[in-house]
């Protein structure tokens, strides 16, 4: 199956995650410089505020496109840490659901591609996939 394309994260939604001097959420060790998706957008993880978290180009490298539970930073992570990462990700999990969900229904009631694209933000080839599971 294709790659979704990634949609380019909103100036102030960047500077929200990367404030100066934050550190990587997974090792803990060094300046964050990038931005993950705790669920990768190839999972359907999208690109929203509790989906994003600031983290050191190695780790967001070496996570790839895992879920953030089979992930291992180089350190053992807190339960409390454990805890608030897969909370975060089942969060976005029902959320991305529900708006699969009505992506579908809209579909369903004679909707048109293009016109679920511009009323949900996302580009025609995502939507595409999403009912059609495979791009164009």
């Amino acid at each position: 199956m294709a790659r979704p394309s990634r949609p380019a994260i909103p100036d102030a939604l960047q500077r929200e995650v990367l404030t100066p001097g934050v550190l990587c959420t997974y090792c803990t060790e060094v300046p964050a410089d990038t931005i993950d998706h705790v669920v990768p957008v190839s999972r359907g993880g999208p690109t929203i505020r509790g989906n994003l978290v600031a983290a050191c180009r190695r780790c967001n490298s070496r996570k790839n496109a895992r879920p953030v539970e089979d992930f291992n930073p180089g350190r053992r992570l807190t339960p409390t840490e454990i805890d608030e990462l897969g909370q975060a990700a089942e969060k976005v999990r029902t959320w991305t659901a529900k708006r699969n969900a009505l992506i579908r229904a809209a579909f369903a009631a004679g909707g048109g591609i293009r016109e679920i694209a511009k009323a949900t933000g996302l580009n025609v080839g995502t939507v595409h996939t999403m009912l059609h599971g495979r791009k164009r």
